[in-house]
């Protein structure tokens, strides 16, 4: 019995193999143009690392040394006990040192490539049973439309992403910005007070009892004096739900040591 031979004709092999051969070789000269491109533009804009300065390469916002630094700061969920809130609020890092610095630049430069760089050491620091009960709701710390759209992005949002991919959970917009304030970090002590006061409300898209007897977890960027996220869990009060805690990715401490150094003055 003979068998059919379903190779394909001289001339159109022929042209395939030619088509592989070109196809490998543009290939090739695109990478080969492209890393060259980078070096161009290593060599002529010198980028640097946004937190220490030193020349990084084309496309990376961080140097390795201050990379690993940072994420030597981070840890699990800590309490935070040198605040009033209504709220637990739970901390991941000391704003103090590199980690403050690299917030400062995330949202004032603004540079959104730096938190996703943060995201292997955040899921790594992050335990899973950290809230008992079913799965809790995210819920980022919203940021008015004219400042969300003037640095394009909001860092809460961000840092719920990476929280909701660890934790296998969903995140809500159920609360929404009303007007626009002063940053916090302008404003002393009496003034962060009054300065937030009824500056959030529930989204107006929001179901009556979706949130019933469901865990929240307020999600930001920076604890200080926890201002921010008492009154955002004042604000989610009416919807009833079974618990409300904070977490942020950096906290000062910087308070409760000055303090701790008067006492021992």
């Amino acid at each position: 019995r003979q068998t059919r031979d379903l190779s394909p004709p001289p001339k159109y092999a022929e042209i395939f193999w030619k088509s592989c051969y070109v196809a490998t070789f543009m290939n090739r000269s695109r990478s080969f143009l492209s890393q060259l491109w980078d070096d161009f533009l290593e060599g002529f804009l010198a980028p640097t690392c946004h937190c220490c300065g030193k020349k990084t390469a084309w496309r990376a916002v961080l140097c390795g040394e201050c990379l690993m630094q940072i994420s030597g700061r981070l840890h699990a969920p800590e309490l935070v006990s040198d605040v009033s809130c209504r709220c637990p609020i739970y901390t991941l890092g000391n704003y103090e040192g590199p980690l403050g610095k690299l917030v400062q630049i995330a949202k004032f430069r603004p540079s959104r490539r730096i938190f996703p760089l943060l995201k292997p050491y955040i899921i790594s620091v992050l335990e899973t049973g950290w809230v008992q009960g079913e799965k809790p709701i995210l819920i980022p710390v919203p940021l008015s439309s004219a400042r969300e759209t003037r640095r394009g992005f909001n860092q809460a949002r961000l840092l719920a992403e990476i929280i909701a991919e660890r934790w296998n959970c969903l995140i809500s917009p159920a609360l929404v910005r009303t007007r626009l304030t002063r940053p916090q970090v302008e404003c002393d002590e009496t003034e962060r007070q009054s300065n937030l006061r009824g500056a959030f409300s529930i989204a107006p898209q929001l179901l009556a009892g979706q949130f019933r007897q469901s865990s929240l977890i307020l999600i930001d960027d920076v604890a200080t004096t926890g201002h921010t996220l008492d009154e955002c869990a004042k604000t989610l009060e009416p919807l009833n739900p079974a618990s409300v805690h904070a977490l942020t990715l950096a906290h000062s401490y910087r308070r409760i040591r000055k303090h701790s150094l008067m006492a021992e003055n």
